[in-house]
Parts: structure tokens; C-alpha cells; sequence
């Protein structure tokens, strides 16, 4: 659950992110309103979107359990905890 949300979280910061590098790299000032302008931050918010969105479902899309298959929870075994498994 956390290595999804941080996988969506990096998605989404990423637009964001590239402007940063992009603004640094051209010698702009990266705390100044002038940098980020609203059709700045429109793109990027859009562009952040697509990526999160596409994400999720690639995430959905790859991360399932085969069908059939049932879940093992988290249990312990000879003192060592194993970790919940599909099979």
C-alpha cells in the first residue's frame, strides 16, 4: 500500500519536478511567481493527472493475483513471520 502510494505520488510531483530542473537549469528563479505562471501550472497539473491516472491503471493492470488463485495472510512459522502470498 505505501510503495503504490509513493509510486502515485512521484507521478504526480514529477511535471512538477522537470519544471523545477528545467527553470534551475535555464538560471530562473525558482520561488518567484513569475516562474509559475498559471498556464504553467495548468500544464503541469494536467500532465500530472494523465501520469497518475495512467499509473493507477497500469498498477491495476499488473498487480493482480492470478485468477483462482487465494490469499495466504501473514502468519508465523518456527518464529520467523512470513509474509501474506497468492497462491
Amino acid at each position: 500500500m505505501l510503495r503504490t502510494f509513493l509510486i502515485q505520488a512521484g507521478l504526480f510531483l514529477a511535471p512538477f519536478a522537470a519544471y523545477a530542473i528545467y527553470l534551475a537549469i535555464r538560471r530562473r528563479p525558482l520561488r518567484s511567481a513569475e516562474s509559475w505562471t498559471v498556464p504553467v501550472l495548468v500544464w503541469c497539473g494536467g500532465l500530472a493527472v494523465i501520469l497518475t491516472v495512467t499509473g493507477l491503471l497500469l498498477l491495476t493492470q499488473f498487480e493482480r493475483a492470478p485468477a483462482g488463485s487465494t490469499y495466504i495472510p501473514p502468519h508465523i512459522e518456527d518464529g520467523r513471520v512470513v509474509p501474506g502470498q497468492f497462491r
